[in-house]
């Protein structure tokens, strides 16, 4: 899942939003509790290019989409 969302959620909007983000990583964290892995994209931009990013992240058909049996 983790690959699914870098290539095809964030990808495309970094691709779109590069030049005013100055700097960017992605992160997985280790799964040795109860919360598992985690995926993070972390960047660093201007507070309006932030909210502009979240926004099309937020849009995505992945990320809106319910898992297979989720009501």
């Amino acid at each position: 899942m983790d690959l699914l969302l870098a290539d095809q959620v964030v990808e495309p909007v970094l691709t779109a939003m590069a030049e005013p983000i100055a700097l960017w990583r992605f992160h997985r964290r280790a799964g040795r509790d109860k919360a598992g892995h985690q995926f993070s994209f972390m960047f660093y931009t201007d507070d309006g290019t932030a909210q502009q990013v979240f926004a099309r992240l937020e849009q995505h058909p992945l990320v809106i989409a319910k898992p297979a049996g989720a009501r």
